[in-house]
């Protein structure tokens, strides 16, 4: 006679956690979407997380929930180094439990393998800074982040490392502030992170060059401007707005200086002091009227850039016009 037996359940499949990697050129490229050395049976614990007796079960992975179902197909045989070639990117694996005396199993689990995209970066870029110096000492200041937009194409959503060394150990702790450790030229190191924390790396190569601007620009072209004061008498602060048409006389007259500063790749910006220039901090907006920081005389410094696509040379540092607020 046969005996019919009748499980009180199935076996054990607990939900485990996508597996998630970078890409990487273990298959291919680095950007294929693309890897090999999946290791399924890393998983196998936490499938089996309560089982008592887990060698009385049998963990198979399977590219289809018709194969999992199949006690016939023993699914994906390279289990501990599997490549998603035919599903870059994100791929779901299905996992079959079952136990080994009765044959009954459970086909319900499943996870996710995902690549993740690495930072599409340029490996290498050049950036030149005017050293306008009397004594030409080869240090000057660098504002490293205002050169993310040409190492990455997507680096308003990534994160960005700075380093003095190729191994990334000793890290630049004000990348927006950073006067250069090597006179003249000086590599740093940047790491690019995306949000999933992979990464790439970058160089940026420093050099320092000379301002093609005169320290005479400001006599030579009549760049002094004069008002009095508007402040009554008893509450004068030396502080003034200042009309658009003051920079834009300046800038007229700084463009004319040089033919180089009209080339189409030229970038002019205006800041009040000459730190503020070297660090690209609180750029002036030219198109609007502005109001001077310091009381009652106030220099107006520029900074001429050519921005190529790897490159940034610097064309001119200089003081361009001073502004003079007088009592009444």
């Amino acid at each position: 006679n046969s005996t019919l037996r009748v499980e009180e359940s199935l076996p054990t499949a607990n939900e485990i956690n996508d597996l998630v990697k970078c890409d990487d050129d273990s298959y291919g490229d680095s950007s294929d979407g693309i890897i090999s050395g999946w290791n399924f049976k890393e998983k196998i614990t936490d499938i089996l997380d309560g089982v008592l007796n887990v060698d009385d079960f049998s963990v198979t992975f399977h590219t289809s929930s018709e194969s999992a179902n199949d006690l016939s197909d023993e699914g994906i045989t390279n289990s501990e180094n599997f490549t998603n070639d035919n599903n870059p990117n994100e791929q779901e694996i299905f996992v079959r439990v079952r136990n080994n005396e009765t044959d009954c199993f459970n086909a319900e689990t499943s996870f996710k393998i995902v690549v993740e995209k690495l930072p599409v970066v340029n490996a290498v870029i050049t950036v030149e800074q005017c050293d306008n110096d009397e004594d030409n000492d080869g240090k000057t200041k660098f504002n490293l982040t205002s050169y993310e937009n040409l190492i990455s194409e997507d680096y308003e959503n990534e994160t960005f490392e700075y380093y003095l060394d190729i191994d990334l150990t000793n890290p630049i702790t004000s990348p927006e502030d950073f006067e250069n450790t090597v006179l003249y030229n000086q590599s740093v190191y940047v790491k690019i992170l995306t949000d999933e924390n992979c990464f790439r790396e970058s160089r940026i190569d420093l050099k320092i060059g000379a301002s093609q601007i005169p320290n005479t620009f400001v006599d030579d072209n009549n760049t002094k401007y004069t008002m009095c004061e508007t402040s009554l008498a008893t509450a004068q602060d030396g502080i003034e707005s200042w009309s658009s048409s003051v920079f834009n006389d300046i800038n007229t007259k700084l463009i004319n200086s040089n033919i180089k500063f009209s080339d189409q790749n030229i970038s002019i910006s205006y800041y009040s002091s000459k730190d503020d220039a070297l660090i690209k901090k609180d750029p002036i907006d030219i198109s609007q009227n502005y109001t001077n920081v310091n009381p009652n005389t106030q220099e107006i410094w520029a900074l001429v850039e050519n921005n190529d696509l790897t490159e940034v040379s610097c064309e001119g540092l200089e003081k361009v016009a001073e502004l003079y607020v007088e009592p009444r």
